[in-house]
């Protein structure tokens, strides 16, 4: 699951073709605003003109802002071969979990059990973030980003 969804954000990583023309929109809003000001301080416009132009230019940039911040910087992501290595390393850590452990490792992870008339359903959290540090490191980051994971 994790090399799968590693996967599907790789492919709507970000587009650099749009990013430049998003790029070039908010620098052209820049100079527009920075030309709407100039007008104003000079006395050429009024403060309803001026107002009413601002308030749509800032309209206009936050809409080319938002789709910036929808798409994940692909160079931000681990490499495939680092999550290969990262999921051996926390399949073998949990197989060989045993007694307070294994129940500190359900907990963290929020896991849940409903069974019912030979069908169950497993239900738990990934957190975000593990060091590269040892099998100790692991379990206290699962701990602490578990409360704050979704």
């Amino acid at each position: 699951m994790v090399l799968a969804e590693a996967e599907r954000l790789r492919n709507q990583g970000i587009d650099h073709e749009a990013l430049a023309v998003q790029n070039s929109q908010l620098k052209k809003l820049d100079n527009r605003r920075g030309r709407l000001l100039k007008l104003y301080e000079m006395g050429e416009i009024g403060d309803e003109y001026f107002l009413r132009e601002s308030n749509s230019l800032r309209v206009e940039k936050a809409k080319v802002e938002e789709l910036q911040d929808c798409k994940i910087p692909v160079d931000l992501l681990p490499q495939i071969n680092d999550l290969e290595h990262a999921c051996k390393r926390i399949q073998d850590w949990v197989l060989s979990t045993e007694g307070e452990d294994l129940a500190l490792l359900l907990d963290a992870l929020q896991v849940q059990v409903h069974v019912e008339n030979g069908r169950g359903e497993l239900k738990g959290l990934i957190p975000e973030f593990a060091p590269k540090n040892g099998h100790a490191d692991v379990c206290s980051v699962v701990t602490k980003l578990s409360s704050s994971a979704t």
